[in-house]
């Protein structure tokens, strides 16, 4: 389904629209933070400053912008659109012209009646075509909905049976992991029994930002590379962020227990290694997720509170567990 097409029912509707008015959100971030990458000389130091700002807060905090539990059940109940029926109201209007013709006296001095006559009744004709080019437009709206509405009554219904398919499709209809993949993660994910299992591949090298904008007392910003250890801390956080984000999408469009995401770093340069790595698996359950109040979630620091173990590898790398 492209962003054009259009989602029946106005429950589904709004689902389908929020998760793309979030991802537009993270195009413009990520959009604005490249053209700062390409700048040679910052012109507008305010500007450079927001836009380093903002992309730096938005890959630590994805999770913070999910939609709510999905109701299936209410998806299920919405009514089958009606075929519209064909109007006419562009040539009955023209008609109406040409019968409440009554020339005037200048028609008449002007010799000009048959002329005016003849112009409405061509009139009608392209009303006719007015129509017609309407009504083949509300007509391929109305199979844009019904194809929208069997597909989600065949997706809710699976749901219903909690059949995998269904579990997948419902993911790839509404595209929730759109978000993350904007900054440049990738996923590659497979079901088993009430779970899902996820692999987050993250490209250091074009996701997290080598230097940092700093304005001095004068008003002037410069550029100042970040330390190994910011870069790896804007890491963690950022793989921590887009975790939740993925276990709190999932719950609330699918009826599991529990989201395993691991988290494959395909370009380890932070963390001196050229090998692509799993640098962090962490398991959540959607009992434990429906406690937490994941929108206060701000860093690393904050997700220690939840885990109820924690390894570090001797690589800067971490295996985490949620659990109720």
């Amino acid at each position: 389904m492209t962003t054009s097409q259009r989602v029946i029912n106005s429950y589904g509707a709004a689902v389908y629209s929020k998760e793309r008015e979030l991802q537009k959100r993270a195009q413009e971030c990520v959009k604005q933070y490249n053209k700062l990458q390409e700048l040679k000389q910052i012109k507008n130091p305010h500007e450079a400053l927001a836009a380093w700002k903002s992309y730096v807060t938005n890959i630590q905090s994805v999770h913070k912008n999910c939609i709510e539990s999905v109701d299936w059940d209410r998806i299920q109940r919405s009514r089958k659109p009606r075929e519209p029926r064909k109007t006419r109201t562009h040539e009955f209007e023209a008609q109406f012209q040409l019968q409440n013709y009554t020339p005037s006296v200048l028609d008449k001095f002007s010799r000009s009646i048959q002329k005016k006559i003849n112009r409405l009744k061509r009139n009608i004709d392209l009303a006719k075509i007015k129509d017609r080019e309407e009504n083949d437009l509300r007509y391929g709206r109305f199979l844009d909905d019904l194809r929208n509405w069997e597909v989600l009554q065949d997706i809710a219904n699976g749901i219903q049976k909690n059949k995998t398919v269904s579990y997948n499709n419902a993911l790839q209809y509404f595209k929730p992991f759109d978000i993350i993949q904007e900054y440049g993660d990738d996923i590659i994910y497979s079901f088993s029994e009430n779970a899902l299992e996820i692999e987050l591949h993250v490209c250091t090298e074009k996701i997290i930002p080598k230097y940092e904008l700093i304005q001095s007392e004068s008003g002037k910003v410069y550029k100042r590379m970040l330390t190994t250890s910011k870069m790896q801390e804007l890491y963690q956080n950022h793989v921590y962020s887009s975790s939740l984000k993925i276990a709190r999408e999932v719950f609330a469009y699918l009826p599991l227990k529990q989201v395993i995401v691991n988290t494959i770093n395909t370009n380890n340069s932070i963390l001196s290694s050229t090998k692509a790595q799993t640098d962090f698996s962490v398991s959540f359950d959607s009992k434990t997720i429906g406690k937490l109040n994941t929108d206060e979630i701000e860093t690393t620091d904050d997700m220690f509170h939840f885990v109820d173990s924690m390894q570090e590898n001797s690589s800067p790398a971490f295996n985490v567990a949620l659990s109720a």
